[in-house]
C-alpha cells in the first residue's frame, strides 16, 4: 500500500481530531470533578471517554482514579493510577495518589511503598512527607494494639 497525500492528510486529521477530543473530555472531566458544579459520576464518564479517545492517556487514567477514590471506589482507584504509572512511570502524583488509596484499603506497606517512590521522583512534594509519616504511624499501629490487648 502507497501512502499519497490524501491519505497522510487523512491520518493526520485522525491524528488531530483524536488529540482534540480526549483533550476536551478530559478538561470538561477536570471542571467536574473539580469545578464548582461538582459532579463525579459525570466526571468519571468524561475521562472514560477521554481514554477511549486515547488509552495511553495517562493523565485520563489519573483523574478517572481520582475521581474514583472520592466516591470511595479505592480499589478501581488502583487500578486506574497503575495504569497511569504503566504509562508515564515517572508520574509522582499517580503514585502519591495510589499510595493514598492503598492506604484506604489497608495495604499500609504498598501505601509507604508507593508515597516513597513519588518523593523520590519528585522530593519537593510535600504532602507525600505528610502522608508517609501517617503510614508509617499506621504499619506501627497494629503492634501497639496487640500490646494493649494482652
Amino acid at each position: 500500500m502507497t501512502l499519497t497525500t490524501d491519505s497522510i492528510y487523512s491520518q493526520e486529521r485522525v491524528d488531530y481530531l483524536i488529540l482534540n477530543g480526549s483533550a476536551y473530555y478530559l478538561n470538561k472531566g477536570i471542571n467536574n470533578l473539580d469545578g464548582n458544579s461538582k459532579d463525579i459520576r459525570t466526571a468519571i464518564s468524561d475521562f472514560t471517554k477521554a481514554i477511549e479517545y486515547n488509552h495511553e492517556y495517562a493523565e485520563a487514567y489519573y483523574y478517572r482514579g481520582r475521581a474514583k477514590s472520592e466516591l470511595k471506589f479505592y480499589r478501581e482507584a488502583i487500578i486506574d493510577f497503575s495504569r497511569a504509572i504503566e504509562i508515564r512511570p515517572e508520574y509522582a502524583e499517580a503514585y502519591f495518589s495510589r499510595g493514598s488509596a492503598k492506604h484506604r484499603i489497608r495495604d499500609y506497606k504498598g501505601a509507604n511503598s508507593d508515597l516513597k517512590k513519588a518523593r523520590i521522583i519528585n522530593p519537593e512534594y510535600n504532602s507525600v512527607n505528610y502522608d508517609n509519616s501517617k503510614v508509617k504511624y499506621s504499619l506501627s499501629k497494629p503492634d501497639k494494639i496487640k500490646k494493649k490487648g494482652k
